[in-house]
């Protein structure tokens, strides 16, 4: 221990010198995990929470996977064989041999899930407390999301804004355009949604009368 002081001691003093630049030297933090584990007397860097940065620890064992059906597990068995003969061999016959295990592996252990899960839910029928916990779980309701940068967020939601925005308007124009032209038809011509054919006028080929004031101002409402 005495030979660090030292040496740090003339470090702080003198510096290190390279290409006739001096850097001067200061320590900041002992990050090499057994040299510190050693110093301050405390559990080895291998040990089960040894890192005194960290605020979580890692769950211990490996996670249980019972709910893995006889045959998902027989797949993915195959699926490793397979992926060492072609990793050994590098044909491409075991190559391919070696995907649809993969593909078949795959399909096996989703649907195995699946139907896990559902079992889970269907068991908690009746209990929303611990049917709200078990969905959120599914969801990931606990996990951090990032959703980008706010310049992007605001980008587009102004570009969702307009879209709708400019939906709504031709929806708007398309119902003005229905009402009017079928308030023209047989003579009752609407110009500037102003009548210009009396509502009591009948039509005398098709039967059909003029619009109405009320008529009228409904155009002209949507029309704005």
């Amino acid at each position: 221990m005495s030979d660090l002081l030292e040496e740090y001691k003339h470090l702080v003093e003198n510096g290190i010198t390279s290409d006739g630049k001096v850097f001067h030297v200061i320590i900041k933090a002992f990050v090499c995990d057994p040299a510190r584990a050693y110093l301050k007397c405390i559990k080895g860097h291998t040990a089960f929470a040894a890192c005194e940065r960290c605020d979580r620890n890692r769950p211990q064992g490996r996670k249980s996977a019972r709910w893995m059906s006889d045959e998902a597990i027989a797949a993915k068995r195959l699926r490793r064989r397979l992926e060492r003969r072609w990793k050994s061999t590098r044909a491409e016959i075991d190559r391919v041999a070696y995907r649809e295990a993969c593909r078949k592996a795959n399909s096996l252990i989703n649907a195995t899930r699946n139907q896990h899960r559902y079992q889970h839910i269907m068991e908690l029928n009746g209990d929303p407390r611990r049917t709200w916990s078990a969905v959120k779980v599914l969801l990931h309701g606990e996990s951090a999301q990032n959703y980008g940068k706010p310049a992007e967020n605001a980008a587009f939601c102004n570009t969702l804004s307009t879209f709708f925005v400019n939906k709504v308007r031709n929806i708007k124009s398309t119902i003005a355009s229905v009402l009017t032209q079928d308030l023209s038809t047989c003579g009752a011509t609407i110009v500037g949604c102003a009548m210009s054919t009396p509502a009591d006028y009948v039509c005398p080929s098709h039967g059909r009368r003029g619009p109405t004031s009320a008529e009228v101002d409904a155009v002209k409402v949507v029309s704005t």
